[in-house]
């Protein structure tokens, strides 16, 4: 398999937008990169004259574009990996019957989906799929313990908590 062969803009563009992320990453402004390339003979080949602002400017975006990507996908990724991590715990705790440790792995797991609040009180705009999905395959015990735990915080909040198109939970029984 042999690897595809760059023309040489694709060479040079290549090369630039290495030395501008570089340099962004450092905290250098457009004309800063600008005036650095041009101080590595890193000039444009077909004027030899310093790259214009709009090609640094086009890179910086293409650039922080493909960053934000990069960190979307390893955010995602972060997340799964931590809800198989309460799913496997959960499996555990509910081996060992240990009751305590389940509900604070499944309020755990609705904080991450958004069901839950960092207080455990229902989030303002969850939506029916988030909460269904964190009690997706969970037993009817479970389903129970969590409807009656969303209900009560429901009567306990004020209806500006609980947000004008709160849903209910009887879809879920």
């Amino acid at each position: 398999m042999g690897s595809k062969k760059l023309s040489v803009d694709e060479h040079i563009r290549a090369k630039r937008r290495h030395m501008v992320s570089e340099l962004r990453l450092r905290g250098l402004k457009l004309f800063e990169i600008q005036e650095f390339l041009a101080k590595q003979d890193m000039v444009n080949p077909e004027n030899k004259m310093p790259w214009a602002y709009s090609t640094i400017h086009r890179d910086l975006e293409i650039i922080e574009s493909e960053w934000r990507k990069d960190n979307m996908v390893h955010a995602e990724a972060m997340v799964a990996k931590e809800i198989a991590k309460l799913d496997s715990l959960e499996r555990v705790a509910w081996k060992e019957k240990n009751y305590s440790l389940v509900r604070q792995v499944i309020e755990t797991r609705g904080r991450i989906e958004g069901v839950f609040d960092k207080d455990n009180k229902l989030t303002v705009n969850y939506s029916e799929e988030a909460l269904a999905a964190v009690l997706e395959g969970a037993s009817p015990e479970v389903k129970n313990m969590i409807i009656d735990q969303v209900r009560q915080r429901m009567m306990n909040q004020k209806p500006a908590e609980q947000g004008q198109n709160a849903p209910t939970t009887d879809y879920i029984q």
